[in-house]
């Protein structure tokens, strides 16, 4: 478990650039739903918020972030994704290929 927040901690600090969007905020959001979904117990709501942070990844590789606020931003979403059941191998594969 500890590498799966780890590895969403870290992809999420991949995302720091020199673009001219900051997605900050994108990923704090992603947080709050994961957490979000994490009160409900629903595991369905936590894979949708991991495949929206996998396309956020994806689509801004070169956005601009503050990188203290979006590590914080993806071990709450890690944490708050597998305490609503996603499991972190799963967690990683759709992440992973995302921050590459």
């Amino acid at each position: 478990m500890l590498k799966a927040l780890c590895f969403v901690s870290l992809a999420a600090l991949g995302l720091a650039g020199t673009g001219c969007k900051d997605i900050t905020k994108d990923a704090e959001a992603l947080a709050d739903r994961a957490c979000a979904c994490r009160d409900k117990h629903d595991k369905a709501c936590a894979d949708k918020v991991i495949e929206d942070l996998a396309a956020l990844l994806q689509e801004n590789k070169h956005a601009s972030v503050d990188e203290d606020r979006v590590k914080a931003a993806g071990a709450k979403i890690g944490t708050c994704a597998i305490e609503a059941g996603v499991d972190s191998q799963e967690m990683d594969a759709k992440v992973k290929p995302a921050a590459e």
